[in-house]
């Protein structure tokens, strides 16, 4: 079986606007090592949305980068992503940033591979057994 890693939305944020270098090593270490990064739409989405119109240049560069794959969202996924969103998790459910951070964990626990994230509060608090690896 391949391996790999899901990204959430604020490891992809953290990663186009240069805020970690750990983040830029994750991807360095994976092209060198063949070794895959799943983004999923909406994750994608929450970054596009977030991140400075400076940054636009590096996602699209991201994108591009080979070991980097995308998961959609067909309508099956979509019921699970929505009420993982959904669950009173302390964050206001429906927000698009919850909503790409459940879909990361949705694609994570169905790989069964990690969610690297930023945010591990929020991972947690959508799903207490997320395997997670936390981006500094």
């Amino acid at each position: 079986m391949i391996g790999g890693k899901v990204l959430d939305p604020s490891a992809v944020i953290r990663i186009v606007t240069g805020d970690s270098i750990y983040g830029q090593a994750l991807v360095s270490v994976a092209i060198d090592a063949g070794v895959v990064l799943n983004i999923p739409a909406t994750a994608l989405a929450t970054a596009w949305m977030l991140i400075p119109t400076s940054a636009h240049a590096a996602l699209d560069a991201l994108c591009d980068v080979a070991v980097i794959v995308h998961d959609s969202l067909d309508a099956p996924a979509a019921r699970d992503v929505g009420l993982m969103a959904a669950t009173d998790h302390g964050d206001s459910p429906g927000s698009v940033t919850t909503l790409g951070t459940a879909h990361a964990i949705t694609v994570a626990r169905d790989r069964g591979w990690p969610v690297v994230t930023a945010d591990r509060e929020l991972v947690l608090a959508l799903d207490a057994h997320a395997t997670l690896e936390s981006l500094p």
